[in-house]
């Protein structure tokens, strides 16, 4: 996670040990501050196995400390990292026991003249009992014969010795191996092993096979029933619905009852790499600050002529906007987000100038516009309703002509709802916003009802579109319904029964709230 530095201080500044953290002076400077570091850490209340490790600590950077102060050379920070690593690596704690009593963990030659009522061999495969064909030597295996020296039979004759020697007074002796055929660790047991099981006719020898198996998870889905308490809710729900509550609904009932209605939230978690949502988000205001200096008036070229220091400080007043640091976005992953905003940001607003150029003319009337208490009626007489509410990215007038633009990250999908020639079409037509691909119709049908119900705009006639942040150069992307892009009050009523249906379904009580599991291919 990218951190500024000064933020690192505000932070951490309080931690006894936050020098470590600052750039030291030099080298030996820092050495001492470790060291000092490790000994105020021995008058705590450590258990022994964490003494030992401190004081390994303090001895390895003691060592280096003795070993440089010798000489004048500057040594750099990179040098004593790869010093500290190789010499702590190289460090061990033994294990000490009491010799009498209790469990001892000893190495094979350690047992040499020790006799034990109960032995655990660890790690009896071939290879490493014994030893297997690893001699470190340039002289061949026939060289080191013909001249009488030791090879690695006599070594497997030692481990044998050693081996059978161990063994021979145990009343209980249990000799574990690794016996993978495959993936990582492939193993092989111990030849001694099978020499044992072919010739010893004198003892009780049993075999147990131990297996990590897991089972596969039977998830049982979330369902969530809707009591007296939860309908309660959702007549509460009914004065503030949001086109974003539907379609959070569609993807999956769940969510939408714990996140909508119970108003829970998910942890929010540091962000090492900006998600998509963030980086939509980063579009998005970076657009507002632009737009909305120049809102109630036709737009010329020159208003949306921005050069590439201008368009920088714009997304990093953005990124000031998303609360986080311009100092995230100087390198890494980030930098390349930030660039591809950058980059569609620039998009858009060529496509705008492109409209401008070619004689259109464009007047900017909102960016983040909301809207409240946009009644819905579900049944004649007026009593039963549903009350809208929402933001809307833009709304711009081209040649006179009213337009909402929502801007999404991801690209569109089914924009355009046709009209049925059957009666089974009109049926599958009843259900059309149930299915997640006409998620964002769904939310611009809303978006056009809002607006030609709101006083503000006296227009009969509104186009909606998609702006997807994937497609930039694409521009808006109109909704049609029944093949018209000039979408009026009467052209809506039959979307909003679909919405209706959609609504009803959420208040029905006979339907729980059924957790969606999403295939992820």
């Amino acid at each position: 996670v990218y951190i500024s530095k000064k933020q690192f201080k505000e932070f951490l500044w309080e931690l006894s040990y936050f020098n470590l953290f600052e750039k030291p002076m030099s080298v030996k400077e820092f050495i001492d501050l470790m060291i000092s570091f490790c000994y105020q850490l021995k008058f705590r209340d450590l258990d022994d196995i964490l003494y030992e490790n401190i004081s390994h600590f303090e001895k390895s950077f003691k060592i280096i400390k003795n070993q440089l102060t010798p000489y004048t050379f500057e040594v750099k920070m990179e040098t004593l990292e790869v010093l500290i690593n190789q010499l702590v690596s190289s460090e061990t704690i033994d294990f000490q026991g009491e010799p009498l009593q209790g469990l001892q963990v000893m190495g094979l030659l350690e047992t040499r003249l020790l006799n034990f009522e109960n032995i655990i061999l660890l790690s009896a495969n071939e290879g490493k009992l014994p030893l297997g064909n690893s001699q470190n030597t340039y002289l061949p295996f026939d060289v080191r014969q013909h001249f009488h020296l030791h090879t690695f039979l006599e070594n497997d004759s030692i481990y044998a010795y050693h081996f059978y020697r161990l063994i021979q007074d145990a009343e209980n002796v249990h000799l574990l191996f690794n016996a993978l055929s495959s993936g990582v660790n492939t193993g092989e047991k111990s030849r001694f092993i099978t020499q044992i099981e072919i010739e010893d006719q004198h003892h009780e020898i049993e075999h147990v096979i131990i297996e990590n198996s897991s089972e596969p998870i039977n998830k049982q889905l979330i369902q969530i029933e809707k009591t007296a308490a939860v309908l309660q809710k959702l007549e509460d729900w009914k004065k503030r619905v949001s086109p974003s509550h539907l379609t959070s609904f569609i993807y999956n009932p769940v969510d939408f009852y714990l996140t909508k209605i119970l108003g829970t939230r998910e942890t929010s978690e540091i962000e090492e790499e900006l998600s998509q949502r963030s980086y939509g988000n980063l579009v998005h205001y970076a657009l507002q600050i632009i737009y909305e200096k120049h809102l109630g008036k036709k737009l010329s070229c020159n208003d949306l002529e921005f050069s590439d220091k201008e368009l920088i400080e714009v997304l990093n007043q953005a990124i000031v906007k998303l609360n986080h640091q311009t100092d995230f976005y100087e390198k890494g992953m980030n930098y390349i987000h930030k660039s591809i905003a950058e980059r569609v940001v620039r998009t858009i607003l060529k496509v705008d100038k492109q409209l401008i150029a070619d004689g259109n003319t464009l007047e900017i009337l909102s960016v983040e516009r909301n809207f409240e208490n946009i009644d819905y009626y579900f049944n004649e007489e007026k009593t039963d309703k549903v009350s809208f509410y929402g933001f809307i990215d833009r709304i711009d007038r081209l040649n006179g002509k009213l337009r909402i633009i929502d801007y999404k990250t991801a690209k569109t999908k089914n924009l355009s709802i046709k009209e049925a020639k059957k009666e089974e079409e009109e049926e599958k037509l009843e259900q059309l916003f149930f299915k997640d691909d006409y998620k964002q119709a769904m939310q611009l049908c809303v978006y056009a009802y809002a607006v030609l119900n709101d006083t503000k705009y006296p227009d009969n006639f509104v186009q909606c579109g998609i702006w997807s942040f994937a497609e930039a150069n694409k521009g808006v992307q109109n909704l049609q319904i029944f093949g018209e892009e000039e979408i009026s009050r009467p052209l809506l009523d039959n979307p909003m029964k679909w919405i209706k249906n959609v609504i009803e379904e959420i208040l029905n009580p006979a339907n729980d709230f059924v957790e969606e599991v999403k295939q992820s291919w």
